[in-house]
């Protein structure tokens, strides 16, 4: 009999407990999931932003869009490496080549706005001569875990853009 009443009282408070082991074990997921998407971001985020650090002249630059920018750079070895960034909000990803390799997962937007040297922005498409700065804009965060967003903001001047 004793046996039996410990039984039941022992599951009672299981049954009663478990909600809050529910509530706490999501809340960690979420704060995990947040932080892995956020260090992941950040380092292809950085990765861009070095890339895009290393153009030398607008004539580096070929197409400029609001989600998308095809560039090349000197490597280390002063090789060309053509490059391309493309955001594609349906599958929130940020493409990596020619939408070949994706690159940062989770973005939930994504702009690239473009200067000139008075500091009006414009859209350049393959008119790129007149590109004095450019400001990178991401917001990453989980789709599972709403409310944990991110944004990271960059400005570039590449080395020699607007020297005359």
């Amino acid at each position: 009999m004793e046996l039996v009443i410990v039984l039941v009282v022992t599951g009672f408070l299981v049954v009663s407990i478990t909600p809050f082991f529910r509530i706490s074990i999501r809340s960690y997921m979420g704060t995990r999931l947040g932080k892995e998407t956020l260090e992941a971001s950040r380092i292809a985020f950085n990765r861009m932003i070095s890339e895009l650090k290393r153009i030398q002249t607008v004539n580096e630059i070929y197409y400029g869009s609001s989600t998308r920018i095809e560039f090349e750079y000197p490597d280390e070895n002063g090789v060309m490496q053509e490059t391309v960034y493309d955001y594609s909000s349906g599958n929130r990803w940020i493409w990596r080549d020619n939408n070949s390799n994706p690159f940062i997962e989770g973005v939930t937007s994504f702009r690239i706005t473009y200067y000139r040297s008075n500091g009006n922005s414009f859209t350049p498409g393959v008119n790129t001569e007149n590109i004095w700065r450019i400001k990178v804009e991401m917001t990453v965060g989980s789709k599972d875990y709403v409310g944990a967003e991110y944004k990271l903001v960059q400005e570039i001047h590449p080395k020699a853009i607007g020297l005359d």
